[in-house]
């Protein structure tokens, strides 16, 4: 097993982004539906744009909040991907809920 000091070392030398890792590992574990490569990479640009907006919401909350619009709301990527930070970061908060008939 590698040393906290030796992973930090191969992670600093790889070019790699830290919040894009964990971001896209949020992703890859909270969306329970199908998608496509270029979808993946669009869902976490969102997640991504969303998170660094947001001060006390992780980025498991708003993949968790994408899964739920997409899964239960029957929301298309696209439509996902045109709402704005502020109505996801609503949604990651406080989840989704069906408007009622007057």
């Amino acid at each position: 097993m590698k040393s906290f000091r030796e992973q930090l070392t191969i992670f600093k030398n790889s070019e790699t982004n830290l919040c894009d890792i964990m971001i896209a590992s949020a992703c890859d574990y909270e969306f329970a539906f199908d998608y496509s490569e270029d979808e993946f990479e669009r869902l976490c640009a969102v997640v991504k744009e969303v998170y660094l907006s947001a001060e006390t919401v992780d980025e498991c909350e708003i993949a968790q909040g994408i899964n739920l619009l997409i899964q239960y709301m029957e929301k298309t990527v696209d439509e996902v991907c045109k709402m704005s930070k502020w109505e996801l970061l609503d949604i990651a908060v406080w989840g989704v809920y069906e408007e009622e008939e007057n």
